[in-house]
């Protein structure tokens, strides 16, 4: 009976430590960290993005800086690199983390978070990854863009005569919570980003694309994330009567345009100068005089200048232009126009593209 009475002491007396060790372990910890949005299925090269809730017990005067680290992801980049943990009530931070597929197979990173006082470490903790299925998207789908966004908007659209087989379109081009970065138009051999922006989840990218001459509409699809399907698209990349009369043969001086100015200066300064026999009058003459400056002007060529080896020759006069030609040897170019610091010219094949002005660096 005594010893009975002992072991049930001795049970007791176990339970009572056990229930010390786990509230003196729940003392400690003062760190935690959780998933709590983010998405059971992404597609190839998607952008989503992932949400964490921390709750820290720490006084907030013991830590002045929250570090999150990224560790073994797999086939998936990390767009968010330097996290803004956000504190939404006691104790309790969010954050918002943008990642982006990028094939089958993928894994998250491990995720640690770290209080740091100055440069010395108080605590930390990671996270391991989530499994998130992998799906391809738009298989053999030739109107597919490569974009997939919650939404997407044709801000702007400008054609111009390329050479005088081809237009070169300007496009801008805004979508939410996507990866505009890997936009392309398949069938189409000359195209690129001139410029990319990326802030509060909407990307705007500033995009060209070398077309036939003949063609009018630019058909695209992407796919909404809201939506769960193909969106279709359509650019107007048609060049309108005034711009193709004005830009035939892209160069000024062997347009008809000119030829129409040329004979047009011809006849009325032929009429003033017989008006100036008959009448002998000095306003025919001063008008006379005006006119065949202006038919010399519009006789005068183009200025040429002789393009050394390695000059860079770019689509567009803008700083990040895609380069279309690199010379191998010297090359005569016909200058065309100028803007900026670059320098409109015309290729001996008839192709038009901008040189930088050094004379003005």
């Amino acid at each position: 009976m005594l010893k009975n009475y002992f072991i049930l002491l001795f049970y007791t007396i176990s339970l009572f430590a056990s229930k010390d060790i786990v509230n003196s372990d729940l003392e400690v910890k003062k760190l935690y960290l959780s998933y709590k949005n983010y998405p059971n299925r992404v597609f190839t090269n998607q952008r989503f993005s992932v949400e964490l809730e921390a709750i820290i017990l720490y006084n907030q005067n013991s830590f002045n800086k929250i570090i999150t680290t990224f560790t073994d992801g797999k086939n998936i980049q990390v767009i968010t690199q330097e996290p803004k943990w956000k504190k939404v009530k006691d104790n309790i931070y969010k954050t918002k983390l943008i990642f982006k597929a990028q094939q089958e197979n993928l894994s998250l990173p491990t995720i640690t978070l770290a209080l740091f006082f100055d440069d010395e470490i108080i605590d930390y903790i990671s996270l391991e990854p989530l499994e998130i299925d992998f799906e391809k998207i738009a298989i053999n789908q030739k109107l597919f863009s490569n974009i997939i966004a919650s939404d997407l908007d044709i801000l702007q659209t400008n054609t111009k005569q390329y050479d005088n087989s081809n237009i070169l379109a300007t496009i801008v081009l805004e979508a939410k919570n996507s990866n505009l970065e890997d936009l392309y138009f398949n069938g189409y051999n000359e195209q690129g980003i001139e410029s990319y922006t990326d802030k509060d989840n909407i990307q705007r990218v500033y995009y060209h694309i070398v077309v036939p001459i003949h063609t009018n509409k630019i058909n695209f699809t992407y796919y909404n994330t809201k939506k769960r399907d193909f969106i279709l698209k359509s650019l107007d990349v048609s060049l309108k009567e005034d711009l193709v009369s004005t830009q035939t043969n892209i160069n000024p001086y062997n347009s008809n345009i000119l030829l129409y100015k040329q004979i047009l200066v011809i006849i009325v300064f032929s009429i003033f100068f017989i008006l100036l026999l008959i009448k002998r009058n000095y306003i025919y003459l001063f008008i006379t005089i005006i006119l065949l400056g202006v038919l010399v002007y519009l006789f005068i060529p183009n200025k040429k200048i002789v393009l050394p080896i390695n000059t860079k020759i770019y689509i567009l006069p803008t700083k990040n232009s895609t380069i279309f030609k690199i010379t191998t040897k010297q090359e005569l170019v016909e200058i065309l126009n100028k803007k900026d610091k670059f320098i409109k010219i015309m290729l001996q094949n008839q192709n038009i593209g901008w040189i930088k002005d050094d004379s003005q660096n």
